[in-house]
């Protein structure tokens, strides 16, 4: 069954954690110069949970914030998460 870009897009804002595998998560953090921890709450864990706050306009603990959005926006790019 074909899905319209409205479910596509409906199902990727619900689940960040589905769309995104946690390698891209990090290769993205790394080329932005997002230096991180292999921790309990690494760069991926820290993406998932605070990204549904970030998207609601809630984003005062989201470190990625702080990277000029030019360069955020290159780093996608060449992961190929946007156009």
């Amino acid at each position: 069954m074909a899905q319209s870009i409205a479910q596509i897009v409906s199902r990727f804002k619900s689940d960040v954690a589905e769309a995104l595998s946690p390698t891209v998560i990090e290769e993205v953090c790394q080329s932005i110069g997002h230096q991180f921890r292999e921790r309990v709450l690494t760069a991926v864990v820290t993406f998932i949970r605070f990204e549904p706050r970030v998207r609601k306009g809630r984003p005062k603990h989201y470190p990625l914030l702080r990277v000029p959005r030019a360069k955020l926006r290159q780093a996608l790019e060449r992961k190929r998460l946007v156009a």
